[in-house]
């Protein structure tokens, strides 16, 4: 073989070895890229779970679990995630929650500070702490976006005489200019941020008419996925039926509603509102105003109708995902509607699910070992089985708490003998039933269909719900129709 000849074949040899490498490494790419790390300290919350949520769209907000982690025994724990685009996330330990925002290929290290006396213990995420940043660039989002809250508070603060007074106006316009040049060169989503804060300021301050309101801020504005949007969008267009009646006839909206087609023909009538001339605002509007009106119908099934047009009509994507998750949030814990699935261990190691019950109305509690006020209603319950065992069957479902809490809970009250079931997940139990407190109450009916929801807990009354279920089955047995 000749000295060239050799030299082709060792030159072709590396060129298919950095071809390899080059391949392997771009086959890895989809890996590594988007992620985020978080890496965080909980002291007061060691061998916990931790929850991370994302908010599904700013209509419904109905949140997804995207992550989910354990506390170890000083309380730290780390976090990866695909992560597309800049947006804010929920972190729950036990009934805390705190808020960050993150943006793809990033790494945040934060502190969970502990309770004060005075913060309430409640569930669902209405114990909200402020979670403290350590390494934070001062360009990063949640630097700036604190910044701009500080600035806006202490405006208000410096200027509270003059809200409602024409001196307000110029010094609002004053104070928004000087933001804006400040915040100049932010990234687009703190951008977003400080043009609807700026925006709810002047709502709630009354400086503007509501048709300077929206062509400052609403005008030119596209739909965007961000929290101070839809809960300036929230507020702009509260009680939007209502006000709609009131300009342009009460019957018109129930007419719409109540028609063959309900979905197409609110839209239509919606065309009547001058703010309301683009269509994706027009279905944003529709979809809030229908949220509202869902808990004001007598009867829902008509909203219910609209928003499905809606899910599958609606000009974008977003509207139509968001159509959807309104009827989910809406329908999965309302009366009528099939209860959803439950399925965990008892305190015997044995699989219970609500299917196992069918045929008989089931009184179902929802409790954590930390509740303060669980053990007080749940020492009423074996009074309640005495008197309405017969028809109705109790199931208690232990959520939020480490299974060695769980356990010790089971020691300490012994007079627990129903099933008693441990929510291992940490959140099937709060996402599917849409807790927000505890201790939490539903009566399910032998059909597995919401019959009371939320129930009354039995320190409140239940007894009044379930003395009627229990006359009726004695009397369809007196008379041998068979109880139902």
């Amino acid at each position: 073989m000749s000295v060239s000849l050799f030299r082709m074949r060792l030159k072709s040899m590396e060129i298919f070895r950095r071809g390899l490498v080059l391949l392997l490494f771009c086959s890895a790419l989809p890996l590594f890229a988007n992620q985020v790390h978080i890496r965080g300290e909980a002291p007061d919350y060691v061998n916990t779970q931790v929850l991370f949520y994302a908010t599904e769209d700013g209509l419904s907000q109905l949140q997804r679990v995207i992550h989910v982690a354990e506390s170890d025994e000083q309380g730290r724990f780390e976090a990866t995630f695909p992560w597309d685009e800049t947006g804010e996330i929920d972190i729950y330990i036990r009934h805390i929650r705190g808020t960050m925002i993150v943006q793809p290929n990033r790494r945040y290290e934060v502190f969970f500070p502990p309770l004060y006396k005075e913060q309430v213990r409640s569930f669902g995420g209405n114990t909200t702490v402020d979670l403290v940043f350590l390494n934070l660039p001062d360009h990063d989002p949640n630097a700036l976006i604190s910044k701009l809250h500080v600035a806006a508070d202490s405006f208000l603060v410096a200027n509270v005489a003059l809200v409602g007074s024409r001196a307000f106006k110029p010094k609002f316009e004053s104070f928004e200019t000087a933001m804006q040049r400040r915040f100049k060169n932010t990234d687009a989503y703190t951008a977003a941020e400080l043009h609807y804060m700026m925006a709810s300021t002047a709502f709630q301050t009354q400086v503007y008419t509501r048709r300077d309101l929206f062509d400052n801020y609403l005008q030119s504005s596209s739909l965007e996925p961000h929290p101070m949007f839809f809960a300036f969008i929230g507020s702009f267009f509260q009680r939007y039926f209502a006000r709609f009646g009131a300009d342009y006839g009460p019957d018109l909206i129930p007419k719409a509603l109540a028609s063959k087609e309900p979905g197409p023909a609110l839209l239509e009538l919606l065309r009547k509102d001058e703010f309301l001339e683009r269509g994706v605002l027009r279905e944003m509007v529709a979809i809030h105003a229908l949220i509202e009106a869902y808990y004001l119908q007598s009867d829902g099934r008509n909203v219910l109708r609209a928003l499905e047009h809606l899910s599958e009509n609606a000009s974008t994507d977003y509207l139509q995902h968001a159509s959807r998750n309104v009827i989910t949030a809406l329908t999965r814990a309302s009366k009528g509607f099939p209860a959803p699935e439950l399925k965990f261990y008892d305190q015997h190691n044995e699989q219970v699910s609500l299917e196992d019950f069918k045929g008989k109305y089931v009184y179902l509690e929802f409790f954590s070992t930390w509740c303060s006020d669980c053990p007080k209603d749940q020492s009423l319950l074996p009074t309640l089985i005495a008197e309405y065992g017969e028809v109705v069957q109790v199931v208690s479902v232990a959520v939020d708490s480490p299974r060695e809490a769980f356990q010790r809970h089971l020691t300490k009250y012994p007079q627990l003998k129903w099933p008693v079931l441990f929510d291992d997940t940490g959140f099937e139990s709060r996402d599917r039933f849409g807790l927000h407190a505890l201790p939490a109450y539903f009566l399910i009916d032998p059909n597995g269909n919401f019959y009371r929801s939320p129930a009354k807990s039995p320190s409140d009354g239940i007894a009044e719900d379930l003395y009627p279920i229990l006359q009726r089955a004695r009397e369809s047995r007196r008379i041998g129709v068979g109880s139902k």
